[in-house]
């Protein structure tokens, strides 16, 4: 059997051409291939070759390098009129001063990864879309991925700002919200259990709050979340950390705390001005009357001047307590006493 009945055996496209790309052998595939129809006619190859700018540069030069090391070269190539045909063409020593080209077809395969790598770049531009901390995990827990708003976070506990700096690091040093034992927790619970884990609210210290700075000094807090990424055959492949920024919701709930406390200290104000002031007045004004009488026994002069300053006393601090505007607390009895509110900062009673 010829040469040339072993290459038309062959199902891929197959040619020996030599050092200046003049073609000595061609299989019927690879006349097709460069649209010479299926012709065995090693002149019209040729001029198929010399009209594919691509295939005659990325040839030229595969070929040199080829025939001076001695070893086989693989370049992608697609048909000029053709882009969505690719082909990986090995090249191989044939003879002294030809080579065998080999052409694999690999469209699908090509096709596969754009769709993968436009897939990815949207499912990426969907997570730096959202108003949430993401962090892609895989299944050493080591980070792949992280979003754009993760740096807020980072800033908060501290450290650059740059969320690609954490890619291909272990999450419990990348990330250090969590110490590393709860993280251990959270990937036996995500990867052996597949199961969500860490839904908690974590207070994130602030930075060092620099002079002249405007950046608050009070802590951020965030909700953290570990969810388990399915491998779509029933296993888990990684995870997706998500931390969302909860500091205004967690300072409106203590603004709300605090508002409440602020009207049961109005409510107890009042109901304490009813309770104690109505026989307060009873108390305060008998002891004036009695001072005025001019009959008083001497010996109670004083007393009942005591009796007087007392209740009124009494009746400031009651003024006080309606007056208070923000509720605080002071230590009762000593530093390790119960706590109670402070009425030193009240308003004055009026005279």
């Amino acid at each position: 059997m010829d040469l040339a009945a072993v290459l038309d055996a062959i199902p891929k496209p197959v040619a020996a051409i030599s050092a200046a790309l003049e073609v000595r052998y061609a299989n019927a595939a690879f006349a097709t291939l460069l649209g010479a129809g299926a012709s065995r006619d090693r002149a019209a190859v040729s001029a198929a070759i010399q009209r594919s700018a691509t295939l005659c540069a990325a040839l030229a030069r595969a070929s040199l390098r080829l025939l001076l090391s001695g070893e086989a070269r693989t370049f992608r190539w697609s048909a000029d009129d053709r882009p969505d045909d690719v082909y990986d063409v090995q090249l191989t020593r044939f003879g002294d001063d030809a080579v065998l080209l080999v052409a694999d077809s690999v469209s699908e395969v090509v096709q596969a990864e754009d769709m993968y790598a436009r897939t990815r770049s949207y499912f990426y531009g969907v997570l730096n879309g959202l108003n949430l901390g993401i962090i892609v995990l895989d299944e050493a827990f080591r980070v792949t991925f992280a979003n754009e708003d993760q740096g807020r976070v980072l800033a908060a506990l501290g450290l650059p700002a740059v969320p690609l700096e954490l890619v291909g690091r272990p999450v419990a040093e990348a990330y250090p919200i969590l110490n590393a034992d709860d993280w251990d927790a959270a990937f036996q619970q995500v990867m052996t259990e597949g199961r969500p884990a860490l839904h908690r609210r974590i207070a994130v210290g602030a930075p060092p709050h620099a002079a002249g700075s405007t950046q608050s000094p009070h802590p951020v807090y965030c909700a953290l979340t570990v969810l388990p990424l399915a491998d779509g055959r029933g296993g888990t492949r990684g995870a997706v950390s998500i931390t969302e920024d909860v500091t205004r919701v967690v300072r409106l709930e203590e603004e709300l705390v605090r508002s409440e406390r602020q009207a049961m200290v109005g409510q107890m104000a009042i109901a304490l001005n009813h309770e104690i002031n109505n026989p307060l007045t009873a108390i305060l004004g008998s002891a004036e009357i009695a001072l005025s009488d001019p009959k008083l026994d001497r010996s109670l002069i004083e007393p009942m001047q005591m009796v007087v300053e007392h209740a009124q006393r009494i009746a400031a601090v009651t003024r006080r307590l309606r007056a208070i505007e923000e509720h605080q607390l002071t230590e009762y009895g000593g530093k390790s006493g119960p706590m109670m509110l402070d009425l030193s900062g009240a308003a004055a009673p009026r005279a």
